[in-house]
């Protein structure tokens, strides 16, 4: 019973070791206790596992904690493997057999090295520069200052300093760096400071997703303990970063405006959008200790739905912009297009800079139906006062000539009266 006990209780906290939810570490429990003839209950958390087994005579209850937490998809596979195969002759070993079996699973630590580790987050934390909207300038800044800041944070890890520790410094060795970096820009190639947003991506990779993900699911299944703890411990690391950040922004005199525009074609947008989905997924993946392979298959996954999914909404935008052109403004801005230059030229009384016919145009393309309705009106107010100051100045000219003959008519007879006279 007691050597059952163990191998059930082993499993379960080396499946908590690899980051993997309370519903996952019960469940894999239960199906090593079923075919082990006994009943398994336990109450598990963020770090620690307290479980009972009977077999309807004796029971064992034994509590299980850990040093850290973290993620590891390679020894977590490896579980899953040993969990599936159980029942296909595994179970005939015996304990003594499946402990050795167990501790070779557990000899998978981390397959990368702290440098290893680094390039994966500024790889990731690069290619998520982009899809958040940045330039190859955030992206550099933001590469090496990721790839140092999780170097640092992983070395720290590896010598047992405290969670808080890890983060605040890896953080701000982040930030520093990428400061540094745009400063040296700026003094050397006159860089514009526009570009200290991406200070912000360069931190992406002390993002909690994994326990993130797994809190929303064990809360889900009412599992409030792991869930609960899981929530705090991700919100704590986010609060620590954020802090951090803040902290160096203050000291560095950051102040992150929006990203430039980039002048980007359809097509390279698409390309670009495929890259850089590639490798954020795929610098992720290893920095959670997935084998390449695995971790590239992923990335090609991540990349062709990150990349389909915004490419159809940007479609979507442009269909429908472009059926409120045809429907709304098509004959609106034809007629404007043929008497716009004139109008512009004649009755705007304001100082403007001389264009082209075909800058006109380009400007008349990229107004809104709203503002060429709006510009229609004024045209016609316009047009309309010029009808009625050109309708005074033809009264004015008739009565002009009125007066003119009355006088000449006058002129004439005074000229026979004398005639007559004469």
């Amino acid at each position: 019973m007691t050597e059952k006990a163990s191998i059930v209780g082993r499993v379960g906290i080396m499946l908590l070791s690899c980051g993997t939810g309370a519903w996952r570490v019960r469940s894999s429990m239960n199906a090593l206790a079923e075919e082990m003839g006994i009943t398994c209950t336990a109450d598990i958390g963020l770090m620690s596992i307290e479980y009972t087994c009977f077999d309807g005579d004796d029971g064992f209850t034994q509590s299980l904690c850990l040093t850290n937490t973290g993620v590891n998809t390679s020894k977590l596979n490896r579980l899953e493997h040993f969990i599936r195969e159980f029942e296909q002759g595994e179970q005939e070993m015996s304990g003594e057999e499946l402990h050795k079996l167990l501790d070779q699973i557990e000899e998978i630590h981390g397959l990368y090295s702290p440098i290893a580790l680094g390039m994966a987050a500024a790889l990731a934390c690069g290619g998520f520069t982009f899809l958040l909207g940045g330039g190859s300038i955030e992206m550099f800044c933001a590469f090496v200052g990721a790839g140092i800041g999780n170097f640092i944070r992983c070395k720290l890890s590896k010598h047992h300093f405290t969670l808080f520790l890890c983060i605040a410094s890896s953080v701000s060795a982040a930030c520093l760096v990428y400061a540094g970096l745009l400063k040296a820009a700026e003094l050397l190639w006159a860089i514009s400071i526009q570009h200290e947003a991406g200070y912000i991506c360069a931190m992406l990779f002390i993002i909690p997703g994994f326990p993130f993900i797994t809190s929303g699911i064990d809360l889900a299944k009412l599992d409030m303990r792991s869930g609960m703890e899981r929530l705090m411990y991700a919100l704590i690391i986010v609060l620590v970063a954020t802090m951090s950040a803040w902290i160096m922004a203050l000291i560095l005199g950051l102040q992150p405006v929006d990203f430039q525009k980039l002048d980007l074609t359809q097509a390279e947008w698409i390309v670009f959008r495929l890259l850089a989905s590639f490798c954020g997924v795929f610098g992720f993946s290893i920095m959670f200790n997935s084998p390449p392979g695995l971790a590239a298959v992923a990335a090609g996954i991540g990349a062709v739905a990150v990349t389909g999914e915004k490419s159809k909404e940007l479609l979507d935008e442009m269909v429908k912009k472009g059926e409120l052109t045809v429907e709304q403004g098509k004959a609106l801005n034809e007629e404007l297009k043929h008497n716009i230059k004139s109008t512009v030229k004649e009755k705007v009384n304001v100082k403007v800079k001389t264009s082209s016919p075909e800058e006109l145009d380009e400007l008349l393309d990229k107004m809104t139906p709203e503002q060429m309705a709006l510009l229609k009106q004024r045209i016609d107010e316009m047009e309309k006062k010029q009808e009625e100051f050109e309708a005074a100045e033809t009264v004015e000219d008739v009565a002009g000539e009125s007066v003119c003959e009355d006088a000449a008519e006058k002129a004439a007879e005074e000229e026979t009266a004398e005639n007559e006279d004469i």
